[in-house]
Order: C-alpha cells, then sequence, then structure tokens
C-alpha cells in the first residue's frame, strides 16, 4: 500500500476511518510504503505550522515503522507521462500526486488515501479510500 499525505496526516491526527485502515493494513500483512515525496508534504506542514517541534515529533512518530521509499528514474519517468497525458487534457494533477501514483504504479499497490477524486482520473491506479 502506498500511503498518500492525506492518509498520514489523518492518522497522525487520531480520524478514526484512517486509524481502523492503518490496523487493517498492519493486520493484513500489507506492505506499507511512504514516498519521499510524502515526506517532503508533511514537512509543508512542520515549516508552516506555529507548533513546529510537535508537528515534526508527530510526523516522525508516525513515519518511524515506515519504509520511505526513493523516487527513481523509472518512477520520475513514469510520473512525468502521467503528469504530462492529464495536462494535455486539461486534468491535472500536479508533480506530487503524479509521482505518488507513480510509486503505486511501480510497485503495484493501491494508494490510501482520502483524497480520491485527485488519483481516480490516472489509468491503471487502484485507489483506496478510507
Amino acid at each position: 500500500m502506498i500511503l498518500d499525505t492525506s492518509f498520514l496526516i489523518d492518522v497522525q491526527n487520531g480520524v478514526e476511518t484512517a486509524t481502523e485502515k492503518a490496523r487493517e493494513i498492519e493486520e493484513e500483512g500489507r506492505p506499507r510504503r511512504v514516498p519521499h515525496v510524502v515526506l517532503y508534504e508533511l514537512y509543508i506542514g512542520v515549516g508552516k505550522g506555529v507548533q513546529t517541534d510537535e508537528n515534526r515529533k508527530r510526523i516522525e512518530g508516525v513515519l518511524s515503522s515506515l519504509p520511505l521509499e526513493p523516487t527513481t528514474p523509472s518512477i520520475a519517468r513514469r510520473a512525468g507521462k502521467i503528469e504530462g497525458n492529464l495536462q494535455r487534457k486539461g486534468d491535472a494533477v500536479g508533480a506530487v500526486d503524479a509521482l505518488v501514483a507513480a510509486t503505486a504504479l511501480e510497485y503495484d499497490e493501491a494508494v490510501v488515501t482520502a483524497d480520491f477524486d485527485d488519483f481516480d482520473r490516472i489509468i491503471g491506479l487502484e485507489v483506496e479510500p478510507y
């Protein structure tokens, strides 16, 4: 499972549906992966927030048991194609979501997210809302 930013924020904030989904994924022994670009998005919140140290500690607490996945050249190429195709259609998702989607496609795994509408237009991508 590729864990999107919205999901990890909801887990860290104790949103019941997100924590239930996290428990379900763990109990089923499904892989859990966090793309580096999600780490970047989470740290935007640290940088712009007023409780910087508290936010950083909460994020690191959630991430401590999760593997971070680098953006490989293959993932970058795939993300560029995804975003380019969507831009051509006037339906872009943005670089971050394209990279998250490309990571999911690279590993043949679903994206767990609250932002279903951001990902559902990407052909071949499985999206798992909660």
